[in-house]
């Protein structure tokens, strides 16, 4: 059984358990676990499973804000859920699948090492102008990122980070002809971009 530790996230404050906050941590345990099981003659639904799968959350006031996110996502339908052989099973939607992607698109951070391998992690692009919003949202993002734009079109860092950008990609909704990922071993602004970098 998977249980959300709430100790990792609100510092002893309220704060930490406003809705949004409270969603995530219910849909990254879905997610965790898979599936989550109550018998179907639970009464009380949502603070069955709280309950259940959240033991470190029995006061008041953190078991009222999960329910409140419980039944947010319900209504959103981020999470789904079916009878079967007297127990309720919920598992995370399409939607609550798409929405923890989000929630990790704004916690990206690009990965760094200790040593420098030598190889430059490069993001090109040709996207179309019918998708120029999303074109122009991927270039701020880089930038946001931290990566170096050495042409509009051409982003670089130092490490690997292939799996942030396919989440990037995936949340911006742009094919694989279109972004493309390439590790290098030599790029004649290289001398700039190791000061930037300080390598």
């Amino acid at each position: 059984m998977v249980m959300a530790s709430f100790n990792d996230h609100n510092e002893g404050r309220w704060r930490a358990y406003k809705r949004k906050e409270a969603l995530k941590i219910i849909l990254r345990t879905i997610a965790t676990a898979g599936v989550f099981t109550i018998a179907a003659t639970s009464p009380y639904f949502f603070t069955a499973l709280i309950r259940k799968y959240f033991q470190d959350a029995q006061d008041g006031k953190k078991r009222r804000a999960l329910t409140r996110a419980f039944d947010y996502a319900r209504q959103h339908q981020f999470i789904a859920w079916q009878e079967k052989d007297g127990k309720i099973l919920v598992t995370l939607s399409e939607e609550g699948k798409y929405k923890i992607k989000e929630y990790d698109f704004d916690e990206i951070v690009l990965p760094q090492k200790r040593r420098w391998d030598g190889k430059w992690h490069a993001v090109i692009f040709d996207i179309p102008d019918k998708k120029k919003a999303a074109r122009e949202a991927l270039r701020e993002k880089f930038r946001e990122l931290g990566m170096v734009m050495l042409q509009k079109s051409v982003w670089v860092w130092p490490y690997e980070c292939h799996n942030e950008i396919r989440l990037i990609q995936e949340v911006f909704e742009l094919h694989n002809n279109e972004v493309n990922y390439i590790v290098a071993d030599y790029i004649e602004e290289e001398r700039k971009l190791r000061k930037h970098f300080n390598l």
